[in-house]
């Protein structure tokens, strides 16, 4: 592959990971409505009122769900969906969560990974 080739290949990669970056952005809406991209739930605080902050998050999760629409998602998605929460709960709960001693149904089901959460 010469030099020029390659810069074609380069560029027809660029191209496809910002169309899948696009796919991950924008979630898909009712008819008619308009297209937003969704911002992620703020991370749980880990400081001060661990009650508090944890409902706090939890009524963030729930809302960004329904607006992703991961809540329309099938069971067989429940791995990725948990994916989704570990990669917004941020550091410092994420490090907590894989220190716990947790099921394969805890580590795979969001509602359980939520309890072992709490």
């Amino acid at each position: 592959m010469d030099a020029n080739q390659f810069k074609q290949f380069m560029a027809q990669q660029a191209t496809m990971m910002d169309k899948i970056i696009e796919k991950i952005r924008v979630r898909e809406a009712p008819a008619g409505a308009p297209v937003l991209p969704v911002p992620t739930p703020s991370p749980l605080m880990v400081d001060g009122d661990m009650e508090e902050n944890f409902d706090f998050f939890e009524r963030s999760w729930e809302e960004y769900v329904k607006a992703t629409s991961m809540n329309t998602w099938p069971a067989t998605a429940d791995i990725q969906k948990v994916s989704y929460l570990l990669s917004v709960i941020g550091e410092p709960a994420r490090k907590k969560f894989f220190n716990f001693e947790l099921t394969e149904a805890e580590r795979a089901t969001p509602a359980l990974a939520l309890k072992a959460i709490r």
